[in-house]
This record gives structure tokens, C-alpha cells and sequence, in this order.
């Protein structure tokens, strides 16, 4: 009878995973679905196209590039082959600002920085967090405590992006310890590294 209710209690345990894995991939296919269709959608929208800014000499050229790209094309045959690359073979199109290239090879050049960059603040938010949050709980209703909780509130609330130009504004401009651009060495990593950290760590 013990090994029968076992097996009951794993056999649902399974089944409430698996529900959740089906779910939750779901919904991340739906979210990622509509984000592609309704940005397909918003660049069409837009007035102009990206061979009109006086780049090319003749109208002539200008019909080519867009027949090259398809841009030419009734829009919702534009929409099925973008959703067929994308959902059956994995391919995000040609680049229109850099010619001969297709998107998912400018992607890839830049992953390994990416990847890069988001190990370290992982790192360094999963240190931070854990050993204030160690702090914290040692220190209850104290000062420490509640600074700590203040600068954990602080870094919820505060957007990424604001984070980043204050840190720029304040290292890169005014202190000038820090670099503001490029890609050239240990210390160009540390302003990206603590802007993607600071919300993980709160």
C-alpha cells in the first residue's frame, strides 16, 4: 500500500511539471509570437522605407534593393515568410543596414560579449544579494537592516537605463575613473556589468 501511494504522489508530481513546463512554454511561444507579429507590423506602418533617405541616385535602384529584400511584396506574404524564417528555420532575415549580411550572423558576433556580460552580473549580483541578505537577516531591526532594505528598494524601483547614465554621468564624466565607450579591456567591463546587476541583487 506504501509503494502504491508513492507511486501515486510521484505519478502526480509528474504530472503537475509537466503541466507547468507545457504552460509555461506556451506562454513564452505566445508572448514571443505577438512581439514579432505586432513589431512587423509597427515597421510597416511607418512612413517611408530604409532605401528613401537619399542613399540611392535613381528610383530604379530603390524599386531593385526592394525587390532584393522582398520589401516589394504584397505585406501579409511579407508576414507568412517572415514568420516561416523565424518559426521553422531560425532565421531572422537580411540585415537592411549592413549589406550582405543576415541578422543572425551580426547576432552571434556579438553573443560572446553578451554572454559574457550577463555571467559576470549574475555572479556578482548572486554574491552581493546573498551576503546582504545574510547581513540582513543577522542585523534584524537595526540601522543595517534598514539600510539595507532601503537600498534594496532602491534598486527595484530604479530603471536600468537611468542607473546606467547616472554611473556614466558620475564614474565616466566627472571622475573620469571609469570608461564611458568601447570594448578594450577589464575596466570597460565593470559600468555594464554593475547596470545589468543592480536589479537581480535588489
Amino acid at each position: 500500500r506504501g509503494f502504491t501511494i508513492d507511486l501515486v504522489r510521484k505519478y502526480n508530481y509528474l504530472r503537475v511539471l509537466l503541466k507547468f513546463i507545457l504552460n509555461k512554454s506556451l506562454s513564452i511561444f505566445l508572448t514571443f509570437f505577438v512581439i514579432v507579429s505586432v513589431s512587423f507590423f509597427l515597421l510597416r506602418t511607418l512612413p517611408g522605407s530604409p532605401f528613401d533617405e537619399g542613399k540611392f541616385s535613381s528610383p530604379e535602384i530603390e524599386a531593385k534593393m526592394q525587390a532584393k529584400y522582398g520589401l516589394d511584396k504584397p505585406i501579409q506574404e511579407q508576414y507568412l515568410s517572415y514568420i516561416k524564417g523565424i518559426f521553422f528555420k531560425g532565421d531572422l532575415g537580411p540585415s537592411l543596414k549592413y549589406p550582405n549580411r543576415d541578422v543572425n550572423e551580426i547576432l552571434f558576433e556579438a553573443l560572446p560579449v553578451s554572454l559574457e556580460l550577463g555571467l559576470l552580473a549574475f555572479l556578482v549580483s548572486l554574491c552581493v544579494g546573498i551576503s546582504l541578505g545574510i547581513i540582513a537577516a543577522q542585523t534584524r531591526s537595526s540601522f543595517v537592516e534598514n539600510l539595507i532594505n532601503q537600498i534594496s528598494t532602491f534598486g527595484i524601483s530604479m530603471p536600468s537605463f537611468i542607473f546606467a547614465a547616472i554611473l556614466i554621468y558620475v564614474l565616466g564624466l566627472q571622475l573620469k575613473i571609469l570608461p564611458v565607450a568601447l570594448w578594450e579591456g577589464p575596466s570597460y567591463l565593470i559600468m555594464p556589468v554593475l547596470t545589468l546587476a543592480i536589479a537581480p541583487t535588489a
